[in-house]
């Protein structure tokens, strides 16, 4: 019987031990879908639980309570968080093996540690009798990769950035190559990474100043790998300088290095990933045009790089070349950077922003730079936060999504090209799962894993054939089995679930 497990853990990270802890499990792609409901006794901070039928081909959510607070939602998209062991158990008198064949590939992770587990199971049905009275538990398990996806891209390509081997733009989305073996894509500026299921990282696009991390400032118009190593977990391109993090929690940086973006202490620029410092605890990055921002495990928030709006959360406008803690909060949760501001939701469900704000972009009702995190509005379900150039966007807990900033090619999604400088709904719909902002457009997945797009599309970045601009929500094609998105100029790419 497949059985799903994971550790509990309270807001500072730590085990929760000794609690009665509830646990529910969902379809990703279908969050009203309910696979199973149970209550676990949580000893030594971990549970596990049966999933009756679950195939493993499905991504699930797991969402926990203890003590009657929210614990938290963890995406296991690609096996992440999940343990899978199937069991065949043999008790006293007649015992009958069923067979079943079933392969899966999962990742198993917990907080700081990550463990990639096949299994692969193979029973032939066979009756025997057996004098034993002793019960036997039996698990297989096999290393395997994360959950594979192909990659597809289209818009503007003056460097090669949608890699198709050429600088022609494409107005429709176009898969990249015929490898199905894509599990992270991640769009910059003019440029793109990616990490593979074996782990490997990849680059490919503009590489002014070195940051595709290949050793040289040649552009490539195909992916190309990046050194040899297989231990990388998340890549976040930027403006001129890119970071990752590997399996082992270390962050390393490469490119741009005038403002000290890099967090290097310096201000040379790398052409190569650098490690930067040795800490092991790095969980969340986002890069703007020349600074950047990083959660780490403990909850922790820390900028560093250019800060002459503000942007960095500092108090000041004074550039860091060294990560700095923003404040003294242990709950941010998500972190957004635009060319020159950002912004964050903290794990209370509050959203906050910093930085410049011409255009309205913080939300807060006005056009004035802040230097330090203030609070947008009092509400405590905010969920997810993007930042496009000058425009931000928000998924709320219920599914809406909403948009403030500048709106000139109609990239706020209401319909006009009026700015808003504080959060505005897009539509009325539930559904929104996740979006991806780039210079002036938007594309976004629904629960229901169908693409959508609006803004800016003079290099068909919305991929709908064509290059008229939308100032609101299109379906791009009729597909429904988008996964992720990814955008950051005027170019888009997305990844699809396998059949």
């Amino acid at each position: 019987m497949a059985k799903i497990n994971g550790i509990v853990r309270d807001k500072n990270g730590d085990p929760i031990v000794g609690v009665q802890c509830n646990i529910d499990v969902y379809y990703k792609d279908n969050r009203n879908v309910r696979i199973v409901s149970s209550t676990s006794s949580v000893v030594d901070g971990s549970w596990e639980i049966d999933l009756p039928g679950f195939s493993y081909g499905n991504k699930v959510i797991v969402l926990y309570s203890y003590e009657g607070n929210y614990g938290g939602d963890i995406d296991i998209a690609g096996a992440e968080f999940l343990s899978a062991y199937v069991t065949t158990t043999s008790t006293s008198s007649t015992s009958t093996t069923t067979s079943t064949s079933t392969s899966t590939s999962t990742s198993t992770s917990t907080s700081t540690s990550t463990t990639s587990t096949s299994t692969s199971t193979s029973t032939s049905t066979s009756t025997s009798t057996s004098t034993s009275t002793s019960a036997s538990t039996t698990i297989s398990t096999t290393t395997a990769g994360l959950e594979s996806f192909t990659s597809w891209t289209w818009g503007r390509n003056d460097y090669g950035e949608i890699d198709h081997g050429d600088i022609t733009p494409r107005s429709s989305p176009t898969q990249v190559g015929a490898l199905t073996d894509w599990n992270i894509l991640s769009a910059g500026w003019n440029c793109c990474h990616a990490v593979k299921t074996d782990r490997t990282l990849w680059a490919w696009g503009e590489n002014s100043l070195g940051k595709l991390g290949l050793g040289d400032t040649v552009h490539r118009s195909s992916p190309v790998q990046v050194g040899a190593l297989t231990d990388w977990s998340k890549v976040f391109p930027g403006g001129y300088h890119s970071s990752a993090i590997k399996t082992n929690g270390t962050l390393w940086t490469w490119g741009l290095n005038t403002y000290g973006c890099l967090g290097l202490g310096d201000t040379v620029h790398r052409s190569s990933p650098v490690q930067v410092g040795a800490l092991t605890n790095w969980s969340k990055l986002s890069l703007g045009f020349f600074h950047s921002l990083a959660i780490k495990t403990n909850g922790t928030l820390w900028s560093w790089g250019r800060s002459n709006q503000g942007q960095l959360g500092q108090g000041d406008a004074t550039d860091r070349s060294n990560p700095t803690q923003v404040g003294s909060d242990t709950n941010w949760s998500e972190i957004a950077t635009g060319s020159y501001y950002s912004l964050a939701v903290k794990a209370d469900g509050t959203l906050w922003a910093w930085g410049y704000n011409t255009n309205g972009e913080l939300g807060l009702g006005d056009i004035i730079h802040i230097s330090s995190p203030v609070q947008v509005g009092a509400l405590t379900n905010w969920s997810k936060v993007y930042a496009g150039a000058n425009s931000s966007y928000a998924i709320k807990t219920d599914g809406t999504l909403w948009a403030w900033g500048l709106n000139n090619y109609g990239q706020l999604g209401q319909g006009d090209i009026t700015k808003q400088s504080s959060p505005v709904q897009v539509g009325a719909l539930t559904n929104w799962d996740k979006i991806a902002a780039g210079e002036y457009h938007v594309i976004a997945v629904k629960t229901d894993s169908t693409l959508w797009a609006w803004g800016h599309n003079i290099n068909g970045e919305l991929g709908l054939g064509d290059v008229n601009p939308r100032s609101s929500p299109v379906q791009v094609g009729a597909l429904t089995n988008w996964s992720d998105v990814s955008s950051r100029t005027y170019f888009s790419s997305a990844i699809q679930s396998l059949p």
